[in-house]
């Protein structure tokens, strides 16, 4: 089992990540959000590795707390995190406030096909073996 250790601000939790698109890799930092089905990354990061989603369909409408938005979704090359890459990944193109101290989020789509488990207490992620 594999164990990450996860950053902390009030009772959200964080991870450094990177992303390729195009032959450029930029790194981001992603919250970890188990209440967002995707994964999110905000439209200069997309723009940086060539993946302007400005013109991109299709686009998947999301409910937020109190907002509905259209997002375009977007494939990277790769995404990785916790040592895990996955190859030809989805993503929408939001841009979030920036009182989340964190580029994007890292949503289910990732963490489900990651197997893994949130330690709240410990501030830690584990994954099985996939």
């Amino acid at each position: 089992m594999k164990i990450y250790r996860l950053e902390k601000h009030g009772n959200l939790l964080y991870t450094n990540s990177a992303v390729k698109g195009n032959g450029i890799i930029v790194a981001v930092k992603l919250l970890i959000d188990t209440g967002s089905n995707y994964t999110i990354l905000p439209f200069e990061t997309l723009i940086k590795i060539g993946r302007d989603p400005s013109f991109i369909k299709p686009t998947v409408q999301i409910v937020a707390a109190n907002s509905l938005f259209v997002a375009p979704k977007v494939k990277v090359e790769w995404i990785h995190a916790f040592g895990l890459k996955f190859e030809s990944f989805q993503v929408l193109a939001h841009n979030l406030p920036s009182e989340f101290y964190a580029d994007g989020v890292l949503g289910m789509d990732f963490l489900t096909r990651a197997k893994a488990t949130i330690d709240t207490a410990k501030e830690q992620i584990y994954f099985s073996e996939i």
